[in-house]
């Protein structure tokens, strides 16, 4: 497209990816001339409004809502219905850009996948589930950040996913990159994984606070996992209204996943687990079970007996009782009490 505001396309590029797809869908990113000078929010909206003036010009195909990608930002298309089609949609996408005075390259999104033997991983995986107090945002810099250092490790492969693709991403400026992922796709994961066989680390951040810490380690201590476990539990103590470690079989998007592990969760019907996702305000209160690792906070304290080694904000608990939830369509029925004990955390993981 020529003009003042030059928009670029590599609609071959476009079609090599539909043909990789088998003519299914496609997956097509603008990337902005100056990404670091831009507001990320503004891109995505301009995105936006790109597809709807494509959508309404081109209605046999369909533009989902851009989401962030590595690059930049990312549309699928669906109904494919010809080459001419998709590119009559890409050229009116591209020129809704160029009327908004915004220059860059659109191409097809550069696409990963996890290893096969990483997505196939069948065996069970130390999983900490944490609950954030309060709803996660790009704003709270510190998760991310605390994310990218746990699971990180020499050697790995990195990518993430999020807005239904899968990318390598650089593991300089992840932090950054995550928190701008989840501000507008509403979740994001990143995985580390080595060679086959071998270690992964994965940690998946979803806007309503819960996060999700996983890592398959092939050989290796216990006394080592539950250090890791441990540190997943504290990366943001103070911040944290619950967390516990159970052993699953799958990698997790949600809480809805601890139904896949054992023990089963006595008090939630296998038909009920979104609870787990739906009730995070509960979580400062009650516990789905007893976990031998586990991290509570004074809203658990009040509801039960004083934590041995001293009160403080978030600890890990030598021993306390606390209310476990009773689920009745969905709803707190009751509290059944339950014993708990755990080493203690260090003074400057309670200060």
């Amino acid at each position: 497209m020529a003009g003042p505001t030059r928009v670029r396309v590599d609609f071959d590029d476009i079609l090599r990816q539909v043909e990789a797809n088998g003519y299914d869908e496609v997956h097509i990113e603008f990337v902005a001339d100056a990404p670091h000078d831009l507001d990320q929010l503004m891109v995505v909206a301009v995105a936006g409004d790109g597809v709807d003036a494509a959508n309404g010009a081109v209605p046999d195909m369909i533009g989902g809502d851009p989401m962030v990608s590595v690059a930049g930002v990312s549309v699928l298309l669906r109904r494919l219905m010809s080459e001419e089609t998709l590119e009559a949609w890409v050229d009116a996408f591209a020129g809704a850009l160029a009327v908004r005075e915004l220059p860059g390259l659109v191409r097809a999104t550069p696409l990963d996948r996890l290893p096969d033997w990483v997505a196939e991983l069948a065996s069970p995986r130390m999983t900490v589930f944490v609950s954030r107090e309060g709803a996660l945002d790009g704003g709270d810099t510190g998760w991310f950040a605390a994310a990218a250092r746990w699971a990180a490790f020499d050697g790995a492969a990195t990518l993430w996913s999020t807005g239904g693709v899968h990318q390598s991403v650089p593991v300089n400026g992840l932090a950054d990159r995550l928190a701008r992922a989840l501000r507008v796709n509403g979740a994001v994961a990143v995985t580390f994984a080595g060679p086959a066989g071998g270690r992964v680390s994965r940690v998946q951040l979803n806007a309503n606070g819960h996060v999700m810490f996983q890592e398959h380690v092939p050989v290796g201590l216990p006394a080592e996992r539950a250090a890791r476990a441990r540190a997943a539990l504290l990366a943001n103590g103070s911040d944290t209204r619950l967390g516990f470690v159970a052993m699953v079989p799958l990698w997790v998007y949600e809480w809805d996943a601890r139904a896949r592990a054992l023990p089963a969760l006595p008090t939630i019907p296998t038909s009920s687990t979104h609870v787990l996702r739906d009730n995070s305000d509960v979580w400062h209160r009650f516990v789905p079970d007893a976990h031998g690792m586990q991290l509570l906070s004074t809203g658990h304290q009040r509801r039960g007996s004083t934590y041995r080694h001293g009160r403080s904000p978030t600890s890990v608990v030598v021993g306390c009782w606390s209310r476990r939830v009773t689920w009745q369509n969905g709803y707190v029925r009751a509290g059944r009490e339950r014993w708990h004990s755990l080493r203690p955390a260090p003074a400057s993981a309670r200060s």
